[in-house]
């Protein structure tokens, strides 16, 4: 039975991809459902081939757990239950067209604040740097600082990434909206210092943050074409995972290829069955939804609480016994806040709001961005991004970007109005309708 299952979810996956290469702009759903994809299943199908010989030359089951068929079994039927209530979710709240939508004008004083931003995030990156220490930063990704202030480092290089991104993102479409260049080369001066940065240090998973959102916009316009979208992902793999090979000091090969693919997701896949096996076993207990009030309290700064570590993070369950390279998965985070149901019902909310972003408006009339095209961007760059971080980094980075966001709408003057909108959204977005290719 359990293999029926199995053969009709990567059905449905190869549906959910097919749906991402001819939409516009992805559902945020679908988006979802190949996160929860990635960071779990791969781990779980490679403990039915844990005795294929070609898996001995890689460092796949770092937790002896995850080469548990019947634990694997329990991870791949939770994360196909959570994708199904993703789906569910997205199906109730059945996104409508409307004749009305919030949008903030788009002008050059609003380009320059994105640039100021900008400029005052790369420094923020350069202090984060200082404070994690700047040989061992540049030492690798892999090695662990001695400083006593390097998670301070690490959450504010990774907060600026994410800030220089949303701003970027504002600037760009701003110009695509007015025509014009106010701050251009302060906004290439960041990200070319992030590409830089991320080169020296060879970590990918900041710099792809910073530049999703732009990504995104790429996607909607220039690469309007789903075979060129195809052949720009496939090149990209193939180019991303050669770098791993190069890296670590060896030459490509299909297998180094297609383990580095799908590596990040492996490793950040044995926290779920780690805590599948010590839930089942009385060894570690729920939580009671308590990391979501903790993901909540997590957004008040540490100079306005300067205990929160100890009262927010310390009321709950270890669970980096079972990440032995430090990602987490926020599949297994939500079942442990009250098992399968908690899982269900929570991958639910996320589908719900899924469907509320759907088809984020991309038309300039009256050269305003709409706010839920702003939402619809951080949700896929930072909330979804964050999902081998586990809850807290996914719930309070959006919340702390969305406070960004209105900070830099309020200091550019922007009002934020109810417009009425000429064309209305489908009920499928599509690659001929909204577009900004077509608009713009």
């Amino acid at each position: 039975m359990i293999y029926l299952l199995i053969t009709g979810y990567f059905f449905w996956l190869v549906i959910i991809f097919s749906r991402v290469l001819r939409s516009c702009l992805p559902r945020p759903s679908d988006v979802v459902v190949l996160s929860l994809f990635f960071y779990n299943v791969p781990l779980a199908l490679a403990a039915y081939l844990a005795d294929w010989k070609a898996l001995g030359d890689y460092m796949i089951f770092l937790n002896a757990v995850s080469r548990d068929r019947e634990i694997a079994d329990s991870a791949m039927i939770l994360a196909i239950l959570s994708s199904a209530s993703v789906a569910v979710g997205r199906w109730i709240s059945r996104p409508r067209s409307s004749r009305f939508e919030w949008s903030f004008p788009a002008s050059a004083r609003l380009q320059s604040v994105c640039a100021l931003f900008c400029v005052a995030s790369l420094a923020a990156v350069t202090l984060g740097i200082l404070l994690f220490g700047v040989d061992t930063f540049f030492a690798g990704y892999a090695v662990e600082s001695s400083s006593s202030l390097s998670t301070e480092g690490t959450a504010l290089i990774f907060f600026a990434y994410e800030v220089i991104g949303i701003c970027s993102f504002i600037w760009v479409f701003s110009r695509l909206l007015t025509g014009h260049n106010n701050g251009r080369l302060w906004i290439a001066l960041a990200l070319g210092a992030l590409i830089m940065i991320t080169a020296m240090r060879g970590k990918r998973l900041e710099l792809i943050i910073a530049l999703l959102p732009l990504l995104l916009l790429a996607w909607s316009s220039v690469l309007f074409n789903p075979l060129r979208r195809t052949f720009i992902l496939i090149i990209s793999v193939l180019v991303i995972s050669a770098f791993a090979s190069f890296r670590q000091g060896e030459l490509p090969s299909v297998e180094s290829l297609l383990f580095n693919t799908f590596s990040e997701g492996l490793y950040a896949g044995h926290v779920t069955p780690g805590v599948l096996e010590a839930v089942q076993q009385g060894s570690l207990k729920t939580e009671d939804g308590m990391r979501y009030i903790a993901a909540i309290a997590a957004f008040v700064p540490r100079f306005i609480f300067p205990d929160k570590d100890a009262v927010i993070y310390g009321s709950l369950s270890d669970i980096g016994q079972f990440a032995p390279l430090g990602a987490t998965s926020l599949l297994a985070e939500a079942y442990l806040q009250g098992g399968t149901l908690a899982a269900a019902v929570w991958f639910l909310i996320v589908g719900f709001l899924a469907g509320r972003l759907e088809a984020p408006s991309i038309q300039r009339e009256g050269r305003r961005i709409p706010l839920k095209l702003l939402f619809y961007v951080i949700f896929i760059s930072s909330f979804v991004l964050h999902f081998r971080d586990g809850l807290i980094p996914a719930i309070k980075i959006p919340l702390q970007l969305l406070v960004v966001s209105a900070i830099v709408v309020g200091v550019a003057g922007g009002r934020v109005r109810r417009i009425r909108t000429v064309q209305h959204y489908p009920p499928e977005p599509s690659v001929t309708n909204i577009c900004i290719k077509n608009v713009i």
